[in-house]
């Protein structure tokens, strides 16, 4: 794969994904089902067949990356580091709250409120920062695909 390869040649590794692809129920990535896209995708070529007829293709959508082959995952909560378990958690419910901010202020709650909520939110990610990069908390990738 290519997270070995750049493992081997000590070249960093990142994953980039939406945390709305992250379940942190799933314990590992051996639970998680890899969609097959079709086989005409890597046989044809705008119309016109380049495989042989017959060729068996396996065309799996992703797969699923090794949480020690990864350097870091960049999602749209900025990049995530080791150990990822504790750092998805960290990142979702920061975004969780920010939406809860959001939806306060759509439903006309007042300016300050929400400035101190994205002073509070700010002061989480500072803290959640420095238990990632000081390695606190459980190992893993939960569903880190």
């Amino acid at each position: 794969s290519l997270a070995v390869l750049a493992a081997y040649h000590r070249i960093p590794f990142y994953v980039c994904a939406p945390l709305s692809s992250v379940d942190l129920a799933t314990p590992d990535g051996s639970a998680i089902p890899i969609e097959e896209r079709p086989a005409e995708e890597v046989t044809t070529f705008r119309g016109t067949r380049v495989a042989p007829a017959g060729t068996i293709v396996r065309n799996p959508a992703f797969d699923v990356t090794p949480a020690d082959l990864i350097t870091g995952i960049v999602t749209d909560e900025g990049v995530l580091r080791a150990p990822f378990g504790p750092a998805l958690a960290t990142a979702m419910a920061e975004r969780d709250a920010r939406r809860a901010g959001a939806a306060g202020v759509a439903n006309g709650a007042s300016a300050a409120g929400v400035a101190g909520a994205e002073d509070e939110a700010s002061g989480a990610t500072a803290a959640s920062a420095a238990d990632v990069t000081s390695g606190a908390g459980a190992a893993g990738a939960a569903g880190a695909a």
